[in-house]
């Protein structure tokens, strides 16, 4: 790309950024803390389906993806993903990234949210989603970094996952994996949903907040990979901080 086409990029980009912030105004916003292998893309579908008209959920995240900025107005409101600018700014109605939470600086005004999972299952689960990209030869923007974390056994991806994505749910809210400070952060939320319960959960918040949410599960994992009992139990050794956390958030028996 020449250095005229970006700086056109940049200049439309910025033009675009602001009139969302005036669509946007003091209308309500919805701000989702994205952690991978939670259900995440499934309640972004719900949300992206039930805030507008013209599209399914699914063509709506597909035109986010394609869209220069991750920006769209579509039916009176106003979408993001991926993209800090637009978060930090407010200039959104529903959006939602995998930043951390020290990474942004989510307005005051906005509705946030997250989901927690159990976290031996989760990470088992992302194993399992690369493990699939591997044996179907699937080209996912992921694979480049996350490919050789696999190795060749379970094991071997517990030990070369980095630490950031292992343990997600606690560096999402705290980038110096402090439990407390994650804990704290996370009661600060308007709403924590739980995998285990989610679809409940969005019943109620769907009728809180009247809009029209259907939780349709996405992004399954394809490998069949059968895990053992001494999997399961490596797993829950390496997430052991998670389950310290939920456990501080009373949330051990929900997820």
């Amino acid at each position: 790309m020449s250095i005229f086409k970006r700086a056109y990029n940049r200049l439309s980009f910025d033009i675009r950024l602001q009139q969302a912030k005036q669509r946007v105004g003091r209308s309500r916003k919805f701000y989702h803390y994205h952690i991978r292998k939670t259900g995440g893309t499934s309640m972004n579908i719900a949300f992206l389906s039930g805030l507008q008209s013209e599209y399914s959920g699914f063509e709506m995240l597909e035109k986010l993806e394609q869209n220069h900025g991750h920006l769209l107005h579509v039916d009176g409101q106003t979408f993001s993903g991926w993209n800090e600018r637009v978060i930090d700014s407010g200039a959104f109605n529903y959006a939602f990234s995998h930043y951390t939470m020290q990474e942004l600086s989510v307005p005051e005004d906005t509705i946030t949210f997250t989901c927690l999972r159990h976290p031996a299952r989760r990470i088992i689960s992302h194993y399992k989603m690369l493990r699939g990209y591997r044996e179907k030869n699937i080209d996912d923007a992921c694979r480049p970094i996350e490919d050789p974390w696999l190795g060749s056994s379970f094991q071997d991806f517990l030990t070369r996952i980095p630490k950031e994505h292992l343990l997600r749910q606690i560096y999402m809210f705290s980038s110096s994996f402090d439990i407390n400070e994650a804990a704290q952060n996370i009661k600060q939320l308007d709403t924590i949903f739980t995998f285990a319960t989610l679809p409940e959960q969005l019943i109620r918040f769907a009728k809180q907040h009247r809009i029209a949410l259907t939780l349709r599960h996405t992004n399954k994992s394809i490998s069949q990979f059968n895990f053992t009992a001494e999997d399961y139990e490596a797993a829950c050794r390496a997430t052991k901080p998670e389950f310290d956390l939920l456990k501080q958030l009373n949330l051990l028996d929900d997820v």
